[in-house]
């Protein structure tokens, strides 16, 4: 009987943790964060902790990364120690949303040492985690996310592969820069609808999809109880709009890699 696969996670966010909880309900998970206060995210979910980084790394076969950006992952590999004791034959998932062209350059960083690397970052935000429903946009070798399928599963229940190392990234950054565009439009059609004098409840009603696009968990920030929201709950009769600082803030800065900016 083969040994279990050994998941190791690094990155317990608000949405990081969610997403390992769920792995460790399938296979044995391994983690490492740099502030003891961050494992209390993962609640009554069955997990080892490491010391480092790198004895992370050695005590597993996949190490899952859900960083907040580049940098970060810069930061991890930089002295090489991750890479040198994952050893060959060994797996990174990076699911943080960055820019493609670092994603292909720590492919080869992580290639050089014979380490697989995937970009597979997520959409849903926290709720999509804890529901399990997240979308996986993956670049990456076939054969590669082949093997990983079943861990990502864990958390996503849509899969997509998009092509090479890089291409999970762009999708995911179209993504983004879809879902600002469908807001804006929502906002100025109600805008408009609010000044022709039309009942908002009413067109709230009568457009029940595009209403619950605006107000869906993964549109926007984050209140207390962890739902995600680019609007006010005290401005229900009022036209939408979104948040100050939610273009920047959530999607601005990834809607302008792909553009070159």
């Amino acid at each position: 009987m083969s040994e279990p696969v050994r998941v190791g996670f690094i990155g317990l966010g608000d949405q990081g943790a969610p997403m390992a909880t769920a792995i460790a309900e399938r296979y044995p998970l391994h983690v490492w964060a740099r502030r003891e206060t961050s494992y209390a995210a993962l609640g009554g979910a069955p997990h080892s902790t490491a010391l480092s980084a790198a004895e992370l790394a050695a005590s597993v076969d996949i190490l899952c990364l859900c960083l907040r950006k580049d940098m970060d992952l810069h930061e991890l590999l930089a002295d090489g120690a991750v890479l040198q004791v994952l050893g060959a034959n060994k797996t990174i998932i990076n699911h943080a949303t960055g820019d493609p062209i670092e994603s292909e350059g720590f492919e080869r960083l992580a290639n050089a040492g014979g380490v697989r690397f995937l970009d597979a970052p997520v959409s849903g935000g926290r709720p999509g985690a804890s529901a399990r429903s997240l979308t996986c946009f993956v670049g990456g070798q076939p054969d590669v996310l082949a093997a990983c399928r079943s861990i990502i599963a864990c958390h996503s229940s849509t899969i997509i592969h998009m092509g090479p190392v890089g291409s999970g990234q762009m999708a995911k950054l179209c993504n983004n820069a879809l879902t600002i565009s469908n807001l804006r439009n929502i906002v100025e059609v109600f805008a408009m609808a609010d000044k022709l004098g039309l009942s908002l409840p009413g067109l709230r009603e009568a457009f029940p999809e595009q209403w619950r696009q605006f107000h869906s968990p993964g549109a926007g920030r984050e209140n207390h109880s962890g739902e995600r929201r680019p609007y006010r709950r005290s401005e229900q009769n009022r036209p939408p709009r979104i948040c100050r600082g939610f273009a920047t803030q959530r999607l601005g800065p990834d809607i302008l890699i792909p553009m070159g900016n």
